[in-house]
């Protein structure tokens, strides 16, 4: 009988670290996966750089939240557009310095779909309710004396996918930046349960 005991408790033993050995391996593949997604998108933006098709780009990272933002286009831009979100995924946009004479041609895209389009006066700051578990585009131009002047494209894309549950811990604000095929290395720290995984941009 205490052979048995001994026996079933070796057995309950190794079962159970095999388990939580398990769900360690599956927590660091899903950070890897997740991680690599996102490496991939920035190399993409990386080779339009090279190809000429887009100037630059400046994405905006923050620790806690499980999307990012971004600008595209920005060298030699002197009114931006810049976007601010709330917690509740309320956006607000504008135009940085460009008076009300102006008209101002926006539309949105949610995930490659446009989905909201409006024609206001360049001055008037706009807002929308984003859901921030999709991926949005808002590219625009404002018409000056029957001229189109386009700047920069504002992008809001996704850390990780939906119930992947992998989290962005560090920095706790950053930039990175490719401009002209300059770039500063940025290290990004990510989480999934008691897993870490640690992306280099560079």
């Amino acid at each position: 009988m205490i052979e048995l005991i001994v026996v079933t408790l070796i057995m309950a033993l190794l079962t159970s670290s095999s388990v939580f050995y398990f769900f360690d391996f599956s927590d660091n593949r899903e950070l890897i996966i997740q991680t690599d997604i996102l490496a991939d998108d920035i190399a993409d933006l990386d080779k339009q750089v090279k190809r000429f098709e887009i100037s630059d780009y400046e994405l905006y990272f923050a620790a806690g939240l499980r999307y990012y933002t971004g600008s595209i286009n920005n060298l030699g831009t002197q009114n931006k557009m810049s976007l601010s979100l709330n917690t509740f995924g309320t956006g607000s946009f504008a135009i940085d310095g460009w008076d009300s004479g102006l008209v101002w041609n926006y539309s949105i895209y949610e995930d490659d779909k446009e989905i909201a389009s409006k024609i206001t006066a360049a001055s008037e700051a706009q807002s929308y309710l984003f859901d921030l578990g999709k991926n949005y585009k808002i590219s625009w131009y404002v018409r000056e004396n029957n001229n189109t002047i386009s700047t920069n494209t504002i992008v809001l894309q996704q850390l990780a996918s939906a119930g992947s549950f992998v989290e962005l811990d560090a920095p706790v604000t950053w930039i990175f930046a490719n401009r002209n095929n300059i770039k500063t290395a940025l290290i990004l720290e990510f989480s999934k349960a008691g897993a870490t995984y640690t992306l280099e941009l560079k």
